[in-house]
Order: structure tokens, then C-alpha cells, then sequence
């Protein structure tokens, strides 16, 4: 596979918990990439893949009780892998294919771009 997905953990080598990341760190700042939601329990649950500004969709999500509801049998995780432009449509597509996540309101497009899943 020629395009990586490196997700992206915290300082301790953990997934981010969607309700504890600092928003306001600098780390975070003018970042666009392709993001997943999941929960982290027994079976891990995709809750949402995307794309965008980072810190907007952090922003809009961390405190949204219906992506945090689906965290009520674990916490709910956050990763990103920044992309180009052009690849954002295509990588996003091939995660939503592949991962299947419950909450998906984006409709299908013609090309998928293949990626590692970030737990490869």
C-alpha cells in the first residue's frame, strides 16, 4: 500500500480521549487530515470518519452528546493522519468502505484511495 495512515497518540502512547484532548494546544493548530471516532471496549465501534480542520472537528464533537453517547460502554477515542488536498475525498471514502461507522452521513464517490488502518 503506497499511502500511510500514521495516526496520530498522545505523549503517554495512547489514543486521544475525544472529551480530554486540549484543544487549545498549538500542536493542533491550521492541522487537516482525515479523522476517526471510535470506542474503545470489548470490539472497538467506528462512530465516525472525516475530514477536515482538526481543531473544528474537535471542537464540534467533544461535546456533542450524540458522538459522546455512543461512548457509554468506553471511552471515545480520536485519531487523525494528515493528508494532502486531493487525497482527503479518496482516503476518507476507503476508511467509511472499510470501517463501516455508525454514525456516516457523506454520500459514496468513485474512487477510493487505499490506506493502512491505523491499528495495523
Amino acid at each position: 500500500m503506497g499511502i500511510r495512515f500514521i495516526a496520530i497518540w498522545d505523549r503517554e502512547d495512547e489514543w486521544y480521549n475525544i472529551e480530554t484532548i486540549d484543544i487549545s494546544s498549538k500542536e493542533l493548530k491550521n492541522v487537516v487530515g482525515v479523522y476517526i471516532l471510535w470506542v474503545k471496549s470489548d470490539i472497538n465501534k467506528v462512530i465516525k470518519i472525516g475530514q477536515g480542520d482538526i481543531c473544528e472537528m474537535l471542537l464540534e464533537y467533544k461535546n456533542n452528546p450524540d458522538i459522546l453517547g455512543y461512548g457509554k460502554d468506553g471511552v471515545t477515542n480520536v485519531t487523525w493522519a494528515v493528508f494532502s488536498e486531493k487525497l482527503l475525498d479518496g482516503v476518507e471514502a476507503y476508511l467509511n468502505y472499510k470501517l463501516k461507522p455508525s454514525y456516516c452521513n457523506k454520500q459514496p464517490i468513485d474512487f477510493l484511495i487505499p490506506v493502512n488502518l491505523p491499528c495495523d
